[in-house]
């Protein structure tokens, strides 16, 4: 019997293939690969199983963030609404029983807080005032602090922190700001003569009479808006009081319709369109512009900031962008656009400015605020500003408080109050140099003199952050800039009850004053309440304007006022009399303001901006 070689027997050990096929070695190598197989997905099920495990708690905490931060913005919407229903709530600083997410920030994160509605993570939130009520009222902005907390059941807590600035977007969110652009009314004077069935006077008996609208009347008829059909208006007499004048003598002998003449006549032309005033070529007005009332262009403006909007009566606008026979330059950067009056800075001019002698020394106010950093000036008063002092001329302040006025030292170097405020007062009053030797008050348009009034004269370069109010008029009577070119945090806001005046005075012969040095730099946010922005006797005397730039009412600020009040006036890029305009948007009021600079009526506090604070600050 033949015996297998050692190749045979050693193939068939090691599974060689024979002619027969292969043999049983293939059966270990099936069961290694089965059993690496096994080891490699359980190894990938564990690792999936550790990643989920693993993330558990990342998600968990990135859910309870979401839920901190979520509850502290609600705090922040929270806030805004109770000073919607009470613009003055935050004088409460952390004193609100009823309110228990309002705290002092010592007491932020101590629980409870209110919690957040609609949620299931117990998030809740608190939040506090970082700064104090005077220092808002100073400021006009609230910083406020809000913690937002996520609670799991287990009471571990989550937070999140953010600081909220808020605002009133009001007087200073604009270069220039009015409501009714025409002339003031109170300005017009004997002037506003009507007609009667298309006369300007009647004849009876052999005297003439003529129809005047009264005071009341052009208040009521010419504070409308161009829009309203302010330069058409037309009335029955009755509707509105119209005196009847005798022509021959200029009295007053009736008003109809108690005068038996034309009681039943339709009077019209109360409010003539030569009383509109105009922005003309060689006007600059650079920043953001709104009236509540059709802008009449009577040459060709430059307006350099996209938000220069009117508001027509309607919106979507069905009415012309401007009136007069102009337009805007070609190529300026902007047209005017459409914005409705609700939200024309979202403005409504307070009446008067009295809530500002809170804020000053001596008291003279019932109000119980103790922090009163400011100086009461009574009667005409004269401030020239040198950096951060002033000189104060205020001859009828008998009880000024110490620190704001030396008596009989009108040259002492004072330091600038944050707020000052002038105050009319009674009896024998001493002036403080204006009107000038020389000066003719006895016509044209000017300031009303009278030394017991309150008005404030200005000029200087001021050095400080301040607020100057006029129970009366603010005059400025120089230049009047700031110490750092506007660079810095000098600020400074003239607010007048009545008007604020540029100085321009003239002889009886209705020229310039010997020596008077024209008014060209004006850097403040200006603020007329009741009525105009203007330059005395505007219409008469010679150009103020005789060249570049520098030689126009230069503004850098920021300008409000309730009726539009005229600088000049002339034709082309040339003024006849008064200035051409050049007024610059002092960009700094965005987060900026004077001190206790006067807000608008009822309106909405705003966040201007919002911090995501680290944990524990």
């Amino acid at each position: 019997m033949r015996r297998p070689t050692i190749f045979q027997r050693t193939g068939r050990r090691a599974g060689v293939v024979g002619e027969h096929g292969s043999v049983g070695g293939d059966d270990g190598i099936a069961l290694v690969t089965v059993v690496f197989t096994m080891a490699v997905v359980t190894a990938l099920a564990l690792t999936a199983l550790f990643l989920v495990v693993g993330s558990t708690p990342r998600a968990r905490a990135a859910q309870d963030s979401s839920a901190a931060l979520a509850a502290a913005q609600a705090g922040i919407d929270e806030y805004v609404s109770r000073l919607t229903v009470d613009d003055g709530y935050w004088t409460k600083g952390g004193q609100d029983a009823s309110n228990a997410a309002l705290s002092t920030p010592d007491g932020l994160t101590a629980a409870p807080g209110r919690l957040l509605p609609g949620t299931t993570t117990g998030a809740r939130y608190k939040y506090a005032l970082l700064n104090s009520s005077a220092d808002i009222a100073a400021s006009g902005v609230i910083q406020l602090k809000v913690v937002g907390t996520a609670v799991q059941p287990s009471g571990q807590r989550t937070t999140r922190t953010l600081i909220a600035s808020l605002k009133v977007k009001g007087f200073l969110s604009y270069i220039y700001f009015s409501d009714v652009e025409a002339r003031d009314p109170s300005l017009w004077g004997p002037t506003s003569w009507v007609t009667s069935n298309g006369r300007w006077s009647v004849e009876r008996d052999g005297s003439y009479f003529g129809f005047r609208a009264t005071a009341a009347t052009l208040g009521a008829l010419c504070s409308r808006y161009t829009w309203q059909g302010r330069q058409s208006t037309t009335y029955k007499a009755g509707q509105y009081a119209t005196d009847v004048i005798d022509l021959s003598n200029g009295a007053k002998v009736g008003t109809l319709p108690d005068w038996d003449g034309d009681a039943g006549a339709v009077i019209g032309q109360v409010c003539p369109t030569t009383n509109d005033i105009q922005f003309t070529s060689g006007d600059l007005v650079k920043g953001p512009l709104h009236s509540n009332d059709l802008l009449k262009l009577g040459g060709h403006p430059t307006f350099g900031d996209p938000d220069t909007t009117v508001w027509s009566g309607s919106y979507p606008a069905t009415g012309p962008l401007f009136w007069g026979g102009g337009s805007p330059s070609s190529g300026t950067p902007s047209q005017p656009g459409y914005a409705p009056r609700a939200s024309s800075t979202d403005t409504k001019l307070p009446l008067g400015n009295g809530d500002l002698l809170r804020y000053v020394r001596p008291k003279v106010d019932e109000d119980p605020n103790t922090d009163r950093r400011g100086c009461l000036y009574r009667g005409a008063t004269r401030f020239t500003f040198t950096g951060s002092t002033m000189r104060v001329d205020s001859p009828n302040s008998y009880d000024a408080a110490p620190g704001c006025l030396v008596p009989g030292s009108p040259d002492a170097a004072l330091q600038i109050p944050p707020v000052i405020y002038v105050k009319g007062t009674s009896g024998s009053c001493t002036g403080v140099g204006y009107p000038a030797p020389g000066e003719d008050v006895s016509r044209g348009i000017t300031t009303d003199y009278n030394p017991c009034n309150g008005t404030a004269f200005v000029s200087g370069s001021v050095g400080g952050a301040v607020t100057l109010s006029a129970e009366a008029d603010v005059v400025v009577v120089g230049d009047t800039t700031y110490a750092d070119g506007g660079q810095g945090t000098n600020v400074l806001g003239l607010v007048a009850k009545n008007y604020v005046w540029v100085y321009h005075p003239l002889d009886s012969n209705r020229n310039e004053l010997p020596g008077y040095t024209p008014v060209h730099q004006i850097q403040a946010g200006i603020l007329s309440l009741q009525h105009s922005f203007l330059v005395q006797n505007y219409n008469e005397g010679h150009s103020l304007s005789t060249g570049g730039d520098d030689t126009k009412l230069n503004i850098l600020g920021a300008l409000a006022q309730r009726y539009r009040g005229p600088v000049g006036t002339g034709s082309g890029t040339s003024a006849s009399t008064g200035y051409l305009k050049n007024y610059v948007y002092d960009k700094r009021f965005a987060g900026l303001q004077p001190p206790y600079f006067i807000k608008p009526v009822a309106t909405p506090w705003q966040v201007s901006s919002v911090v995501d604070a680290p944990a524990g600050s």
